[in-house]
């Protein structure tokens, strides 16, 4: 699946790249059919970071150094640098994508990239910990003058869990991959209609997770009105079918029906907010079939000219991390605020919070909790430009997890200094 990911993004945009961090870039345009040339943009960083709870663990901690070098590449055509769409993958979401935000930008015919980013881990004491993780990211769109544009997008992960925040109580280790396209078409002044399908296999490494390896295949439909030219409102439905390959018990239809809004004011401020039902029908009839309050949020508003705010909100059902209950339902709150202090330096703090309730009940050390969880995380993060190609960073990383299991609660810090260079 991997040579097959990589041979057909480099088919679509003849070379490639991509970072770790679960977010994919996308891009507006201003220029003519392949005009403007290409961007090609090579980076590595080297960054030492000390975790002071390294097995996520409530007592008896182990702290230890490592060393994470991370290289990548981005090519884009025709040039750019701006962000259109910001895409986070996660293997425990039913489709893969727990937060996708359009940015609501406009290139004039057609527009591609490819980013591949790696991460390669390696501690000191602790090596069981150690990992090498490589992403490859592939997006393609084309933009005809009828008013229809058509996308198609591609996500292979190969890369893992911390200790403790996947299925098992370990390591996890695995592969995944989201392939998908969508079509937009404008109909008139005022309508617009949007149809995507995609297909999110992941596949666990451990022998003992196996049962877990799933396809998801998800449908989505939307109906946009514009109520100015710089806002709309939306009607949607998604439908996911969740297909494990052994643990056919956990098979699953979900269904998502919401309306919502969706703003584009200006430079400064843009945003979508999507509220509604979601329901998650099992195969199997000794589950019980769970409905909720569906919720997906994001915001970005430019607050001056050097500090900017951006919001994240949402409320979805996931697969289960654990081996005996059968999903979680999880609410999350983010917020990232930026500063830039000087034309070298930057500041970023971001604060989240996650409440989990687990559907099921949950066993361990052989006693069965209605586990939930409060999650909480702090991020702090200084960057120093010394050149255009060369920067450092400064971060400070702080994680909370609360829960009513005995022994599963812990607290983790991590400290890490990096340094990047860019061409």
């Amino acid at each position: 699946m991997k040579n097959l990911v990589i041979a057909t993004s480099i088919s679509l945009f003849c070379s490639g790249a991509l970072t770790c961090s679960g977010h994919a870039e996308q891009s507006e345009v201003d220029s003519s059919f392949f005009g403007g040339g290409g961007y090609f943009h090579p980076y590595i960083s080297t960054t030492g970071m000390y975790d002071d709870n390294v097995y996520k663990s409530e007592d008896d901690t182990q702290s230890d150094t490592a060393i994470i070098v991370s290289p990548g590449i981005w090519v884009a055509f025709p040039t750019t640098r701006k962000q259109v769409m910001k895409v986070e993958t996660t293997n425990l979401t039913p489709g893969g994508l727990r937060m996708q935000q359009d940015r609501g930008q406009r290139f004039r015919r057609m527009q591609g990239y490819l980013h591949y980013g790696g991460s390669f881990t390696r501690f000191n004491e602790a090596t069981d910990t150690d990992s090498d993780d490589h992403r490859v990211e592939g997006y393609f769109a084309f933009n005809t003058k009828g008013g229809l544009t058509l996308e198609i997008m591609d996500f292979y992960l190969d890369g893992h869990n911390d200790w403790g925040e996947g299925i098992s109580d370990g390591f996890d280790t695995f592969t995944s991959n989201l392939v998908g396209g969508r079509a937009t078409y404008d109909i008139g002044a005022r309508f617009r209609v949007r149809a995507s399908y995609s297909v999110y296999t992941v596949g666990y490494d451990q022998d003992y997770n196996a049962t877990r390896d799933r396809q998801d295949n998800k449908l989505s439909t939307r109906l946009y009105y514009k109520l100015s030219p710089k806002k709309s409102a939306l009607v949607g439905y998604d439908f996911l079918d969740v297909d494990y390959d052994q643990w056919e018990s956990l098979n699953s239809k979900q269904h998502y029906m919401f309306g919502g809004f969706r703003w584009r004011a200006s430079e400064k401020t843009m945003g979508e907010v999507k509220a509604g039902y979601q329901t998650k029908d099992y195969a199997d009839s000794g589950y019980n079939s769970d409905g909720d309050f569906f919720l997906s949020a994001w915001m970005d508003y430019e607050l001056t000219g050097k500090t900017a705010l951006r919001l994240l909100a949402d409320r979805i059902y996931e697969e289960p991390g654990s081996y005996t209950v059968e999903s979680k339902l999880s609410t999350r709150g983010k917020l990232v605020l930026s500063h830039q202090l000087t034309s070298k330096f930057e500041t970023r703090l971001s604060g989240e919070y996650i409440a989990t309730s687990y559907n099921g009940e949950y066993v361990y050390n052989d006693v069965t909790y209605e586990r939930e969880d409060d999650e909480y995380s702090m991020e702090a993060l200084i960057e120093y430009n010394i050149q255009d190609w060369l920067s450092t960073q400064l971060k400070y990383k702080y994680y909370r997890r609360d829960t009513n299991v005995d022994g599963l609660s812990y607290d983790d810090n991590r400290f890490l200094l990096g340094v990047t260079c860019s061409l």
